[in-house]
């Protein structure tokens, strides 16, 4: 059994949101218990500023997740695959996204945040981001302005993605763009991907997601928190919607996270991806943030679809 007791100890100091990451606690959900699972996570990094007022209200979330991972589930499991986690790049894309001119190359990475996170860069991709951007010059993070309130209503986000995408595209016909989204963030992404097309299409070069709602299942590019497959049939509570296009499919990377816990021998996953190992806003939800190979993982992805091999 794993013996983390030091490191949950260390961790007890953030009892006042520890318990409300779960608002039914449970003996198995004491805020001991949740500090020691989560301090035993194999890799992890820091806690980072405003983690406290987003987990707060982003688990008020949870009533309202169980309502809507029960309406309609239904959905083929044998949907189209994709390549998104290949290493190869073509020559072509390498020049254009590495030009150093003022009119192509690398343009922007577009970031769609999650449910009650304030206005600006989304918590789950602040490192990935920060990766990205010492290795690759000249881009810069636009982040999504929408109002990631609890009704999930993430449209004013899937619109403001489509029109920064078009407006980059118009200036900049030559541009590399990647999009992400965390969460609501990743509903946003996911509904704003059939309506681009032409250069726009071509321009976006990856598409990373994290604990998406729309997570389809049986696709290739269906990843967990260090690049397995044990989430590839995942669903997410919004699992009947269009999630990732087929055209877009080789051009993405959906992370879900799934943990098998020794300690108390079970399976427990992030129920906005996977409602088969989770409800709603489970502490699964939170990994990706603090996931040094999760993170390192998204960068290299988006290196490589900018013709950059990390």
């Amino acid at each position: 059994m794993i013996k983390c007791s030091k490191a949950a100890a260390g961790f007890r100091g953030k009892q006042a949101y520890i318990d409300r990451w779960l608002p039914y606690p449970t003996s198995e959900n004491s805020t001991e218990a949740i500090a020691k699972r989560f301090a035993c996570q194999e890799d992890s990094h820091p806690i980072p500023h405003g983690f406290e007022k987003m987990v707060t209200l982003h688990g008020l979330l949870v009533s309202a997740s169980l309502a809507l991972s029960a309406s309609g589930l239904a959905i083929e499991r044998n949907a189209q695959g994709c390549s998104g986690y290949s290493k190869s790049s073509s020559t072509t894309q390498k020049e254009i996204c590495n030009s150093e001119t003022d009119r192509t190359g690398f343009q922007a990475i577009i970031s769609a945040r999650g449910t009650t996170e304030p206005q600006g860069p989304s918590i789950g991709f602040r490192t990935m981001n920060s990766n990205i951007l010492k290795q690759k010059k000249g881009g810069n993070v636009y982040n999504v302005v929408y109002p990631a309130a609890f009704d999930q209503n993430s449209d004013l986000g899937t619109d403001d993605i489509v029109k920064k995408v078009n407006a980059v595209v118009s200036q900049n016909p030559a541009a590399c763009i990647i999009l992400q989204g965390y969460s609501q963030g990743a509903s946003a992404t996911c509904d704003a991907l059939p309506k681009l097309a032409g250069p726009a299409f071509d321009a976006v070069k990856g598409v990373v997601l994290l604990g998406n709602p729309e997570h389809r299942p049986n696709l290739d590019c269906n990843v967990d928190l260090y690049g397995g497959k044990t989430t590839r049939s995942a669903i997410g509570f919004f699992g009947a919607r269009s999630g990732i296009p087929s055209e877009w499919v080789s051009k993405s990377l959906d992370i879900c996270n799934y943990v098998k816990d020794l300690q108390r021998d079970s399976i427990q996953g992030d129920g906005v991806c996977d409602t088969a190992h989770g409800i709603g806003i489970t502490l699964q939800h939170f990994g990706y943030i603090f996931s040094v190979k999760t993170q390192t993982m998204g960068a290299k992805f988006i290196l490589n679809k900018l013709g950059l091999d990390s």
